[in-house]
């Protein structure tokens, strides 16, 4: 496993810091709020099916786990710009 590290980029500035990443949070809090809910119910109908595809086959699919791994990492990246830890806008939607 390996750590790729990005390349230095300039800091934000305090305007940039304060103000557009409140303006930001806003149209992100509307969109993205009801969009996450609706991708947190599908996730859970795919984990539902998930189960009883492992009880019973042994198996589980790829796909539902690669849909909710792409999940978390769009809101960690939220939670990341959010808190300030990153410059790097996360998109509205996940997917």
């Amino acid at each position: 496993m390996s750590l790729q590290v990005p390349k230095y980029k300039q800091k934000a500035s305090r305007f940039e810091y304060c103000c557009v990443r409140f303006l930001y949070l806003i149209p992100f809090a509307i969109i993205g709020g009801i969009t996450a809910w609706i991708y947190m119910m599908i996730i859970g109908i795919f984990n539902f099916i998930n189960f009883f595809t492992v009880l019973f086959a042994g198996k589980r699919f790829q796909n539902f786990y690669d849909y909710f791994a792409k999940f978390l990492e769009w809101g960690a990246k939220a939670q990341l710009y959010f808190a300030g830890a990153t410059d790097e806008r996360p998109p509205l939607i996940p997917f």
